[in-house]
């Protein structure tokens, strides 16, 4: 189910072009994905992209969710009216929220040159968030089996598309929040803050 909301929390701040700050998404929703243990090892495919051996989830109906909610996502951020993103891992069970990775991007919409300066940066900056990703060794390891959600916080007054519901923050109940140094370079930043909860 695609989510919106509007509010605001930790964040993982990613400044650039729409195209590579939905690039950078797609490769961090697969990377909690698959590192985080919400869908087994052999349900991804490695691809090679910025000199990195990146996941991808094989064609599913979780690979359709995440391209759609990409597409509605270039959308929002064409129009100017997207606050944060927001990956929820919850519990299958009874749907209690264990992690909340939460993404807030800043476009540069109006510097002609930026193309060129986020190409000559990209390397660096999708390395240091996927390695936050990959190897946050303070994160418990998560045993119970978990399902997963994308929530999108945009300004009062956007437009909603049908299929869209309003929904709850999914805030971590008695959680604790970390902040894990990423990438600060001239025209763009990648701060990377995720709540989590211990189940043990």
């Amino acid at each position: 189910m695609n989510s919106m909301e509007v509010d605001s929390d930790n964040t993982i701040s990613l400044r650039g072009s729409i195209s590579h700050v939905l690039e950078l998404l797609k490769y961090a929703i697969n990377g909690i994905l698959l590192h985080r243990g919400v869908y087994p090892d052999e349900e991804f495919y490695v691809e090679k992209r910025f000199g990195l051996d990146l996941p991808l989830i094989l064609p599913s109906s979780t690979e359709d969710y995440i391209e759609l909610t990409l597409i509605r996502l270039r959308d929002w951020l064409l129009k100017e009216v997207v606050k944060q993103v927001v990956v929820v891992v919850m519990d299958a069970d009874d749907g209690h929220t264990i992690e909340r990775w939460i993404f807030e991007p800043h476009v540069s919409m109006n510097d002609p040159n930026i193309a060129k300066r986020l190409d000559a940066e990209m390397d660096r900056e999708l390395s240091a968030v996927m390695k936050d990703i990959i190897t946050p060794t303070f994160l418990p390891p998560l045993e119970k089996q978990t399902v997963f959600d994308i929530l999108v916080y945009v300004k009062d007054g956007a437009e909603v598309p049908e299929g869209w519901d309003t929904t709850h923050s999914h805030v971590v109940e008695d959680g604790e929040h970390d902040t894990m140094k990423g990438l600060t370079a001239p025209h763009h930043k990648v701060g990377l803050s995720v709540a989590y909860r211990d189940e043990d």
